[in-house]
């Protein structure tokens, strides 16, 4: 773990909220790069990197198919979400 990820991470959430509160929808694309950068700074790794993490994985398409259920949830939720999809164990 990054030691500058709790110093980062959190506003994201706070963001994550009021785009949701203010009625804007995030497109597929934003959501997706959303997803892989900040799943790319929990690891300690690169955004290209996960990019193909996610594509190898499946779990590129399952953002895509899962949008709606998956768009409005934090980074709180989604960081141990992909861990588990991956098959990796929390730092």
């Amino acid at each position: 773990m990054a030691p500058h990820r709790n110093a980062i991470l959190p506003h994201v959430g706070f963001f994550w909220y009021n785009v949701g509160v203010k009625g804007k929808t995030l497109s597929r694309l934003s959501f997706k790069s959303f997803c892989i950068e900040f799943y790319a700074r929990h690891i300690g790794s690169t955004g290209a990197d996960v990019y193909r993490m996610f594509s190898e994985s499946g779990l590129l398409k399952t953002l895509d198919d899962d949008y709606e259920d998956l768009h409005g949830l934090g980074w709180e939720a989604l960081m141990p979400m992909f861990d588990e999809y991956l098959g990796r164990n929390p730092k």
